[in-house]
């Protein structure tokens, strides 16, 4: 696993993940996988990334002929104000395990004039080969899958609540919710995370200070963005939303356990 881009050492990842900064002012996590063994996948780089030329160069480096990309921000934003509706039934469904949706409108996306960023990127995605805008049932090789970690813990792993591993002030709760997350993540099985004790060193907080902390969370954001486009595209998925106002990408819950609803 590299921590810089390395072409020649990176080969090509299946799936990759973006936790895409909704304004350009701030940090972009981004991880890219390849192909283990049965289901396993290893980590070729994580990556902080600022501007969209720098995102849409980590995709361009990393992305293989098939590659399902996840992507943390709004992509399809038809509304100007209010919720989306996948927003409002994430909130339904899952608001209840701390999983809800943020509210998502071009008014509010519309930081700098230029209108959501998730929508920009997408049109720059295009240019490599990605389906734009993204579509639910789709044979495209090549395929971009808005997702929401929060809503991914609690299917994934069948929590009864969110995990509250975001930096809120230097809390030991939030550490002890971190270090979980790493545990979590170590004992996936669908896939497998090769060589976890390289991820957990490039994830793991250590004595890391405020920027670095939020560096590294947006780091495991982006892997579990990726960890999701890999269920997504074996269909492993539930969309929620429409294509035509915005859908996200909910994995099912393990099989044989209760889903949370």
């Amino acid at each position: 696993m590299s921590s810089k881009r390395d072409t020649q050492q990176a080969g090509r990842a299946a799936w990759i993940g973006l936790d895409l900064a909704w304004s350009r002012r701030n940090n972009t996590g981004a991880c890219a996988l390849a192909a283990g063994r049965g289901h396993s996948v290893r980590v070729l780089e994580f990556a902080d990334l600022r501007s969209d030329a720098e995102v849409v160069a980590f995709v361009r480096t990393h992305a293989a002929a098939t590659c399902s990309l996840g992507v943390d921000a709004p992509l399809v934003v038809s509304n100007e104000t209010g919720l989306r509706a996948c927003d409002r039934l994430l909130q339904v469904r899952l608001g209840k395990y701390g999983a809800g949706a943020y509210p998502a409108n071009r008014r509010l996306l519309s930081f700098d004039g230029s209108g959501p960023r998730g929508e920009a990127l997408g049109v720059q995605l295009a240019d490599l080969g990605f389906e734009w805008p993204p579509r639910i049932a789709s044979p495209a090789a090549r395929q971009v899958h808005e997702v929401y970690p929060h809503a991914a813990w609690v299917r994934m792993w069948n929590l009864a609540q969110r995990l509250a591993y975001k930096r809120k002030g230097d809390d030991t709760l939030h550490r002890r919710e971190y270090a979980r997350a790493l545990d979590l993540l170590e004992d996936l099985r669908a896939p497998r995370v090769l060589d976890f004790a390289q991820v957990r060193a490039a994830l793991e907080l250590g004595d890391c200070r405020p920027k670095v902390w939020k560096q590294r969370e947006d780091r495991l954001d982006a892997l579990v963005c990726a960890l999701v486009a890999w269920r997504a595209s074996r269909g492993q998925c539930e969309a929620f939303g429409s294509e035509a106002e915005g859908f996200v990408w909910v994995p099912q819950a393990p099989t044989g356990t209760a889903s949370p609803t």
